[in-house]
């Protein structure tokens, strides 16, 4: 619930003028500093915004556009579940529902990471990738309700129901870029015509609209560009070319010399080493554990990574602990239900309770003990940095079956 705007109670109200307006609150920056104008601003937010962690129930989940799927199109509808936003996490939860299983005629792609975990019915994704030493060909993985899957979504892709019924799923993500309304902006039942889609004859048919996508060369260009607040005409001036010729690069609608690609990503500062050649993985499919009490893990992606996924089994009366530590987490109740204890620093300590659907989050330095009430199943998803090679709470390839 909003804290009601006007009198702070701070006694500076002899600033003379009402409470809502940034005028206010650069004067009181200006007379009281930056520490104070910012408990103030506080002061003004709802308290799930600025506390140590927020639950969102099943049923308060707010309806969500993603940027590269249309509604119309792909029979596709989320729920969101986003971290508050002013706690700037940058990964999105959202609860997907597939209510078509015709296979999508375009596919889509953005640079991160992109997991799916499906709690009713069976859905299926398709790739066009051209793995090692191949050109690039249609291919198709099937995910149940006893699968998780990461997938390197810079490789175009859609996803679809499998067995011809409503499918729902929890699906993770992060962009590279790490701005969460890249991927989804919270905006009612409303639909848009989304320009990140790509017929799959196409990227066979043409090699260096394939690699512009799936290498994520034009993303990078566009959104370095973007960041530096340099305009196309800007750009194109500067390295000999023309803004139209730069606009459909960036949109992978133009073949691109390699003279001006150097001449583009120098400008903007992208190192295009890595990208070159595309990415050697497709995609990471682990099963859920069995048995009343266990744990799975999801499989280590070969490149740089920061979202950690683990799938926990609870028997009635079991306990967990989940200790945040440097990294913000999230807690999924797929079924089941729990009490949890939360510590969050001050010698504070709440309970609450989570039932199958509610989503917790927290920030860092929390801990949080869990006992199940009945038989549960929970997702908790980690974010930290984590390096190509390098050690995670994510499992190792003999885990897990791998593409």
């Amino acid at each position: 619930m909003a804290r009601k705007r006007g009198n702070t109670g701070s006694g500076d109200h002899d600033l003379g003028r009402k409470f809502d307006n940034l005028s206010w609150l650069a004067e009181l920056s200006f007379k009281k500093g930056k520490e104070y104008v910012q408990k103030e601003f506080e002061r003004l937010l709802p308290v799930e915004e600025t506390g140590n962690y927020q639950i969102i129930k099943a049923k308060a989940g707010k309806p969500a556009l993603r940027t590269d799927v249309e509604r119309s199109k792909d029979h596709i509808s989320y729920l969101s579940f986003n971290p508050p936003p002013f706690w700037e996490t940058p990964y999105n939860v959202l609860r997907a529902t597939f209510h078509s299983s015709k296979q999508p005629s375009e596919l889509i792609y953005h640079g991160g990471e992109e997991l799916l975990v499906p709690t009713s019915g069976k859905l299926r994704y398709q790739f066009c990738w051209a793995g090692p030493g191949k050109a690039p060909e249609d291919i198709q993985e099937t995910v149940t309700e006893s699968s998780l899957i990461r997938i390197n979504p810079q490789i175009p892709h859609h996803t679809f129901a499998a067995d011809g019924g409503k499918t729902e799923a929890w699906m993770i993500f992060r962009h590279w870029s790490a701005l969460s309304a890249a991927i989804n902006v919270d905006a009612g039942e409303s639909d848009h015509a989304a320009w990140r889609r790509m017929r799959p004859a196409e990227l066979k048919q043409h090699p260096w609209r394939y690699a512009l996508i799936a290498w994520g060369v034009s993303e990078r260009i566009r959104v370095n560009r973007s960041a530096a607040g340099l305009s196309c005409e800007q750009v194109a001036k500067d390295c000999g070319i023309t803004p139209s010729h730069l606009s459909r690069i960036e949109r992978a609608e133009a073949n691109v010399s390699i003279d001006t690609l150097i001449k583009l990503v120098r400008y903007l500062g992208v190192d295009i080493r890595d990208l070159v050649g595309g990415s050697n993985w497709l995609y990471k499919l682990a099963k859920r554990p069995t048995g009343k009490s266990a744990t799975a893990r999801m499989l280590r992606p070969p490149s740089d990574h920061f979202l950690h996924l683990t799938w926990r089994q609870l028997a009635q009366n079991g306990t967990a602990e989940f200790d945040s530590g440097q990294a913000n987490q999230t807690l999924i109740v797929l079924n089941g239900r729990l009490i949890l204890e939360i510590s969050s620093g001050g010698g504070e300590t709440r309970l609450d309770v989570l039932e199958s659907g509610d989503v917790a989050h927290f920030r860092k330095h929390v801990k949080v003990s869990a006992k199940a009430w009945a038989d549960s199943a929970l997702l908790q998803i980690f974010y930290s940095a984590a390096p190509a090679g390098g050690k995670c709470d994510c499992a190792n390839e003999q885990e897990v079956k791998s593409k």
